[in-house]
Formats: structure tokens, C-alpha cells, sequence
């Protein structure tokens, strides 16, 4: 029967079968044509895990070896080529610290950590020293992009070693099972997969760019719609706050805190946090999974107060937990919760922040922040 893989109404490949298939005896890897291998990861590429440098011995000399961090596999997308990075080591101390020097087209990923949870890789094409984050390999006995593609397919996280940190080590790469069709097949295997995941990821941009422009559009409507109303012929005024602008002459201008209570929500422990459960847990960036006890009920809006998600706001109904990461607005009567979501969305709170290594805001900042409200906003 022929493999297909359907995408979207433009997009279906349909492969022609091969003559005969067996079974690779590897449960994850099923059924696969009679002349293929299966063999180990080390009968086609050599692995190697890299050098840990101090901070002392990075900097930034024109000439210097690369210095690949982990961090620098995640904040590439989908490109393929790490060219460049801040961090640089000399030969000099490369030589002293017994570094190994990944030769250019070294194919390397994480081996610890979240980032090797997140399945990425890269090739890297200049030469470079690599930090313990990492693991490298040189094709041996393979077309090189068709072990790279191997090596994206193959997920590590989920063979890697169980614990507070996700890592795998060398030897456990070194055995992974893989399928090795003829050097000819690997070649027409990459070439394919180069250039229908080159149109995928085109078609994945130009959604991306549209989603970009319809989240702006949204951004817009809220806030226009919040600080001057629905009425475009309504006599203004100037609010005397500067984010607000002119708003509507009859709207009023006060604080958060005359309009709501705000506090932050209880702490609550990983392991108290389930798939599934009677109530669900709220934290700085929505929800987290469901635990057996809440701390809210009713309406209430919330605000991430810590991190990346800093200034995301949510709605949150019913009996819910809400954890230390988000602040908590209980609204006094008879305001309308989804008027002030709308609004607290509108102000941009991330602007509020305490610029810090952990960016954070502070309730009493909050509440002590000027809104504009109409009388419509008010709960009949």
C-alpha cells in the first residue's frame, strides 16, 4: 500500500511502495523495505560532547573559536546554520582546556536541559568549541543531510534519562537504532525533504506575517474602542494621563484601585498540579492543569506579574487557584469583568514592569494606574 502524507488542500505527497518491506524488530520504528539496515548511530556518525569553559576564558577577540551555548541552539527557528554567536574562545585556551574542535559541518544538538526537550538542531559551518550543553557528531558512513534529518526526526527527549534535568549521554546516542537506506536513497531522501520543508516553513511565514498583522489589528480595536468608546462623534477631551489621550467629555478618569481589589494569588507546588481535576490553576500565563482546592471564586481578571509573561491578562470564572505568579483584580461593583480585561489588555502592563533579570510588576503600581470609564461599563 503506498505512503501518503496529507498537509493542506495544496499540499499531499503520495510515495509509491517499495516491493517488499520486514519488520525492523525496533518497536518505534516498524515496518521498513527488505534492503534497508537498521544499525546503531555509531556505525554511520562519531559523537562527541563538548568542553565547558569558565566565563573567565570567554571573550570577544576578531580570529577567536566560536563558542556555541545551548541557548544559542534555541533562538535560531528553523535555520539550519548556527554562523554566528557572542561567545569566543582562543585556540590558545582551547588548547589549555583540552577542548575538542568541531570541524566545519559538525551536526550538533543539546544533550541537557529543556532545550533538549524542544527537539532542535543545527549544523554548525564554522569551527568552534562547544560548551557541555551540547553533543556533536561527524558523519561517518552517511550522507551528511540525510543524518541531519535523522537526527531532527529522533526524538531525544523522550529517551532521555528521567530526573529534575533531562539529559542523554553519549553512549546512550552512540546505541540509538536508526534505518540506513543506500547512499543513493539518502541523497534523494534529503533533497526531497529540503524542499518541501523549504515550502512548508514559506507557507508557516506567511501565516505567521498574517497572524502578526491581525494581532495588531486586534491590539487596536481594543484599544481604541476602550479609551474613546463607540460613538466617533462624541465630543473629547484630554484625559490628563498620557497613554489615555482625549477620551469621551462625559467618561471619568480614576485608579485602578477605586474601581478594583488586586492582590497576588497562593503559591502551589508542581506536584499539586494534575492533566486534569476538579479546579483549575491559573498562573502569569493562563492555565497550568487542575488541582483538588481553589482559592477564587466568581469573575475575576488576572494579570501575569512575573517573567516573560509579565502583563498577560486572562479571565478567570468560576472556582479557580490562582498561583503567586499573577496578580488577582476583583472588581467592585457594578463593573463589567470583560470591560476591564479588555481595558487592562489595552494599557500594555508589561510597560509597568521592573526591568530586572526576572521582570516583575508591582501590585501597588497597578492600582495606583489612571483608566478612563464610561458609564456603559457598568454591570445593569
Amino acid at each position: 500500500m503506498a505512503d501518503s502524507i496529507t498537509g493542506s488542500a495544496s499540499t499531499t505527497w503520495r510515495f509509491q511502495p517499495y516491493p517488499a518491506y520486514k519488520d525492523s524488530e525496533v518497536g518505534w520504528l516498524g515496518e521498513i523495505p527488505s534492503h534497508w539496515e537498521v544499525v546503531p548511530l555509531k556505525r554511520i556518525a562519531w559523537f562527541s560532547g563538548g568542553a565547558g569553559f569558565p566565563v573567565s576564558y570567554q571573550g570577544d577577540d576578531r580570529g577567536s573559536i566560536l563558542f556555541a551555548k545551548v541557548s544559542d541552539m534555541n533562538r535560531h527557528g528553523n535555520e539550519r546554520e548556527l554562523a554566528s554567536t557572542a561567545n569566543t574562545v582562543t585556540r590558545a585556551i582551547a588548547r589549555e582546556l583540552g577542548a575538542y574542535v568541531f570541524s566545519p559541518g559538525t551536526i550538533v544538538f543539546p544533550k541537557v536541559g529543556a532545550a533538549l526537550l524542544t527537539n532542535k538542531r543545527r549544523i554548525l559551518v564554522r569551527e568552534t568549541c562547544i560548551d557541555n550543553n551540547i553533543m556533536g557528531c561527524v558523519v561517518l558512513g552517511a550522507d551528511r543531510e540525510f543524518l541531519f534529518w535523522v537526527l531532527l526526526w529522533i526524538d531525544l527527549g523522550r529517551m532521555s534519562n528521567p530526573g529534575p534535568v533531562p539529559a542523554i549521554s553519549e553512549g546512550e546516542v552512540r546505541e540509538i537504532p536508526v534505518v540506513l537506506p543506500t547512499r543513493t536513497e539518502q541523497v534523494a531522501i534529503a533533497r526531497f525533504l529540503d524542499r518541501e520543508t523549504a515550502k512548508i516553513d514559506a507557507l508557516v511565514a506567511k501565516q505567521q506575517e498574517l497572524i502578526g498583522l491581525l494581532q495588531e489589528k486586534r491590539t487596536a480595536l481594543i484599544s481604541r474602542t476602550v479609551t474613546k468608546g463607540l460613538d466617533p462623534d462624541v465630543a473629547m477631551k484630554d484625559s490628563g494621563v498620557e497613554w489615555l489621550g482625549e477620551i469621551p467629555a462625559h467618561w471619568e478618569v480614576q485608579a485602578l484601585k477605586t474601581l478594583s481589589a488586586m492582590r497576588s494569588g497562593d503559591s502551589i507546588t508542581s506536584d499539586s498540579i494534575e492533566s486534569t481535576g476538579p479546579y483549575p490553576v491559573f498562573g502569569g500565563n493562563g492555565l497550568r492543569g487542575y488541582t483538588g482546592d481553589f482559592t477564587h471564586e466568581g469573575d475575576h481578571v488576572l494579570i501575569g506579574r512575573q517573567g516573560a509573561h509579565c502583563g498577560n491578562v486572562h479571565l478567570a470564572r468560576g472556582r479557580f487557584w490562582a498561583s503567586e505568579h499573577a496578580v488577582v483584580v476583583t472588581l467592585k461593583s457594578p463593573n463589567l469583568v470583560e470591560w476591564c480585561g479588555a481595558l487592562l489588555e489595552a494599557m500594555d502592563l508589561n510597560r509597568l514592569s521592573v526591568a530586572a533579570a526576572q521582570p516583575g510588576l508591582a501590585v501597588e503600581r497597578l492600582r495606583d494606574s489612571q483608566v478612563a470609564r464610561a458609564a456603559c461599563c457598568r454591570a445593569t
